[in-house]
């Protein structure tokens, strides 16, 4: 080995290796990383503190040379001495450091806290789970209900009598009928629905009549108004008559009636009677009576049940709280009560999942169309997991779920699809403010019916629609538009492209107008493919079913699925998922598997490339949410 003395500069392009000690005797500069294996010995680091000394002599022997600056602590500990640099030399600032003056209130609170939810997750799990070798008692309690023979007493009813029809819990307040139609009334109320029968006859009690008759309203099986009959009372209670001196308004006392076998020509599902009606001009002076007086029965007399009896029995319904209790020794036990959601993964019945968002939507069939595929969809994709409920009614407009909201109207179909993979499951008979209680929503959506998407004026009542249902929730919520593709029908393209758009521009509005947060944009997805060869496919052509009014199962409605996922994701925190690429196909099998409600004839054959298509169409409408992009352009 040679010793080469280099007396100017030396340049080093590669790596530099030193087997033995390297002195520097001027500055070194490091433009990156600086690894240190061993110890750090420094006499002076340019850090502010310098750490704790025993005497103020220790301090200047160990920083002789201090900068302006520095600060350190000079004691035997803590509380100590607070030391600063003054000029050139270290000095006594006078004052002293300890930490017992930290304010620790914060985080005193937040441990309280994290102890608090330790305890509530004990108490959850504590009922089932034991440790090994130790004998728990496991007490667990059920309901039980049999039918026991009990002798008769004089309060027990030996002979139902008359059926009241009335049903004060259903009844429907601030309405009434005037000028032949169902109007709004402060002080009105209408009866709950009553199943009559045509050609019986029924009596009613103790309710309110005005121009001389009791009125009574018929609805169709979908809850659609037909008509009104009046009938005159057979006794009265007179507050008004007419010009002639005839009764006018009052309280019947009586009204003997036969149900009609058809109202306007039309068969009817059921009624409700007008039971009181205030405010009208020619009912302005009605008195208020006790509705717990009012009646409506089969037939033209009343007949009360009888009680007790000198002897016999007769069978009762006992309900009863059986308690159980077993001994349980080192075991775990089911856990599947814990948590709501199970994985699909095949792992144990024990781990149990959340869905990343609840989401339900408050519609009509094309909610169907457009979230029918999602769940499965964006699980997929993206590995998030959702629960949908879909709520709809064929053609309803944003007024109709008004009204249906205010009446608990029972009148919707509900499809429910769990965060665990399950097939939907269908409901019939259901109201929205049932369905809103029924789970903690995270987001609902909503959307105006196809023939009035692109009519602002049919918006009115979404923001009184949307603080109802906030009186309904469990949980705070974020409510979201479903932009619907228009209705292909027997319009034009061109005409079909100006609704949509209309629509589409009113949805945007939305965003400044209510408390929509967010536009889902599955009409824009269906528009931009319907200018493209995708506009062939489905029975009735641009992707509709043979009724050229629903989306056809295949691709027109996973194009649908593609659009909402993308939307559901970006609320998830992944707004870089995408569907490009995504390779399930909407198959007749695929479809059975998930029991997807009310499908619109068979799946579309589509390829591989008009799949593609369909997911480049679908990113469009991501990013354009509002606009009609050709993917050809």
């Amino acid at each position: 080995m040679y010793l080469h003395d280099i007396p100017g500069d030396a340049a080093i392009s590669r790596h530099l290796a030193i087997g033995g000690n390297a002195a520097i005797s001027g500055s070194a500069t490091i433009a990156r990383n600086l690894k240190i294996e061993g110890w750090l010995d420094a006499k002076n680091i340019k850090g502010p503190c310098k750490g704790l000394f025993r005497t103020a002599q220790d301090l200047a022997a160990a920083h002789p040379y201090p900068l302006p600056g520095w600060w350190t602590l000079v004691g035997e500990g803590l509380p100590a001495e607070i030391y600063a640099v003054d000029g050139q030399q270290w000095a006594s600032t006078g004052q002293s450091w300890d930490f017992s003056a930290l304010d620790l209130t914060y985080y005193d609170g937040q441990i309280e806290e994290m102890h608090d939810a330790i305890s509530r997750v004990e108490s959850l799990f504590a009922p089932y789970i034991v440790n090994d070798g130790e004998v728990t008692i496991v007490t667990t309690t059920e309901t039980v209900t049999r039918e026991v023979e009990v002798d008769n007493t004089d309060d027990v009813i030996i002979t139902p009598g008359t059926t009241n029809l009335l049903d004060p819990d259903e009844y429907l307040y601030g309405y009434y009928i005037t000028s032949g139609k169902v109007a709004a009334n402060d002080n009105g109320i209408m009866s709950n629905k009553i199943s009559l029968e045509p050609g019986a006859t029924y009596t009613i009690e103790n309710v309110a009549f005005y121009s001389g008759k009791v009125f009574i309203a018929f609805y169709d099986a979908s809850d659609n108004y037909i008509g009104r009959v009046g009938f005159e009372p057979t006794t009265t209670v007179n507050q008004g008559t007419n010009s002639s001196g005839t009764a006018y308004y009052g309280w019947a006392v009586l009204t003997t009636m036969v149900c009609p076998d058809t109202v306007e020509g039309l068969s009817f599902s059921y009624a409700r009677i007008v039971l009181q009606a205030q405010g009208s001009t020619s009912a302005t002076s009605i008195t208020q009576v006790d509705l717990t007086q009012a009646r409506v029965y089969a037939g033209t007399e009343w007949v009360e049940p009888t009680y007790g009896s000198s002897g016999g029995t007769h069978t009762e319904t006992v309900t009863e709280t059986v308690t159980h209790t077993q001994e349980v020794r080192g075991e775990r036990l089911d856990l599947s009560g814990v948590c709501r959601c199970s994985e699909s993964n095949g792992s144990s019945e024990d781990e149990t999942v959340e869905p990343a968002l609840r989401i339900l939507s408050i519609g009509n069939s094309y909610s169907r169309d457009s979230l029918a595929y999602m769940p499965y969809i964006i699980e997929e994709m993206a590995s998030i997991r959702v629960e949908v409920g879909i709520l709809y009614v064929g053609n309803c407009t944003l007024d109709s779920h008004l009204y249906n909201a205010r009446t608990a109207n029972a009148s919707y179909v509900y499809d429910h699809c769990l965060c665990d993979g399950s097939a939907w499951v269908q409901r019939n008979s259901c109201s929205i403010p049932t369905v809103m209680a029924e789970e903690p929503w995270d987001v609902v959506l909503l959307q105006q019916a196809s023939t009035s998407a692109y009519n602002a004026n049919t918006y009115a009542n979404l923001n009184e629609l949307i603080d109802l249902l906030c009186g309904m929730t469990t949980k705070p919520v974020k409510f979201g538009w479903l932009l619907t593709q228009a209705r292909p029908s027997t319009l034009s393209d061109e005409a079909i492209a100006e609704n949509f758009l209309a629509a589409a521009e009113i949805a945007k509005s939305l965003l400044d107008t209510s408390l929509i947060d967010f536009v889902v944009p599955v009409g824009t997805a269906i528009q931009n493919a319907r200018a493209t060869e995708l506009a062939d496919l489905g029975d009735g052509g641009n992707l509709v079913a043979s009724d050229s009014v629903h989306l056809q199962e295949g691709l027109p409605c996973m194009l649908a699925a593609y659009a909402s996922a993308l939307t559901v994701a970006n609320l998830c925190g992944r707004p870089y998922a995408s569907v490009i690429g995504h390779t399930a196909r909407a198959t007749a099998s695929w479809l059975s598997s998930k029991n997807i409600p009310e499908p619109n004839g068979d799946p579309v054959d589509a390829t591989d490339s008009q799949y593609l298509l369909a997911q480049k169409c679908a990113t469009l409408a991501h990013r354009f949410p509002y606009q009609i992009k050709n993917i050809s352009s």
